[in-house]
């Protein structure tokens, strides 16, 4: 079983070069019957990520204010 949520991008911190930490926040509208839905079941979730990659970095930064989905899955130990 796995677990989706969906999550805006709020906010990305530069550190140095192209790293930095990433916010992101559950959706908490019902613009659309989707966002109703995930906001109905996951109404708040904070993610804080520090990222060192420069590829993971970039994705991130041209997404601020986009929504993306958050799969949760069990990972072996």
């Amino acid at each position: 079983m796995s677990v989706r949520a969906k999550m805006r991008v709020t906010s990305l911190t530069p550190s140095t070069g192209e790293t930095g930490e990433i916010r992101l926040y559950a959706v908490a509208d019902a613009k659309t019957p989707e966002n109703e839905r995930y906001h109905r079941y996951t109404p708040s979730a904070e993610v804080r990520i520090s990222i060192d990659n420069p590829v993971a970095y970039k994705y991130f930064a041209d997404r601020i204010g986009k929504c993306v989905y958050v799969d949760f899955t069990e990972a072996a130990e």
